[in-house]
């Protein structure tokens, strides 16, 4: 499965409980998925809903869901251009702030919902320090990924920070496996902080529109 993530999704939902049920129809969203090292890879996601009906309860037979292959942040990469850099704490924010459209005419006053500041954001923790077969960054020297590059204090002035291509693989084995690339991916943070002892660098970023396809891509296999 592809999924090219654009600006949020739809959908609705049926709730029932003992004596009671609501129908929310008209559910804008928004997502974040979280990588817990050595735990399940989660998502997170928030729901407003444009119009909320108490309905007759339809007494439905439940029936448990196929439980499918787990994705378990663990034996993954991740990349800035072809390189891979330790990595821990690590959030990918699918974007989009949603507002309600306050409407007289809405059935509950809202008439629909706009979505705004639509960037996809990816954030985390890269380990400081001067062994690349760790795959640590460093102060200066290596590329493609290093603290002046990082911090853009290696550009002209009046120059524009440089983009990166970044991309995630988290899980080896087909039906739990997964894959990301944010081709023009650009810094807003890149700051120096100490995790457990070990010097680390905590960073957040952007993913821009490159110029052909979707500025974030995600894969499942």
């Amino acid at each position: 499965n592809r999924f090219n993530y654009d600006w949020g999704y739809v959908g609705y939902f049926d709730v029932e409980g003992e004596d009671w049920r609501r129908v929310y129809v008209g559910c804008m969203g928004t997502g974040k998925l979280m990588f817990p090292t050595n735990n399940y890879v989660m998502l997170s996601t928030t729901w407003n809903a444009n119009d909320i009906s108490d309905s007759a309860e339809a007494n439905p037979t439940y029936t448990e869901a196929t439980a499918g292959n787990t994705l378990v942040a663990v034996n993954s990469y991740m990349y800035f251009g072809d390189t891979a850099y330790t990595f821990r704490d690590l959030q990918i924010d699918l974007g989009g702030k949603v507002t309600k459209r306050e409407a007289n005419n809405g059935a509950q006053g809202v008439h629909g919902y706009g979505v705004f500041e639509k960037k996809v954001k990816i954030s985390g923790k890269l380990y400081l320090g001067d062994d690349t077969a760790l795959g640590d960054i460093d102060d200066s020297s290596f590329t493609p990924l290093n603290m002046n590059i990082g911090q853009a204090t290696d550009l002209a002035a009046g120059a524009n920070k440089i983009t990166l291509d970044w991309a995630l693989q988290v899980g080896v084995s087909p039906g739990s496996a997964m894959y990301c690339r944010a081709p023009s991916f650009q810094f807003t943070k890149f700051q120096k902080t100490v995790v457990d002892g070990f010097d680390m660098v905590d960073f957040e970023g952007v993913a821009l529109s490159p110029t052909t396809g979707s500025p974030f891509r995600l894969h499942l296999f």
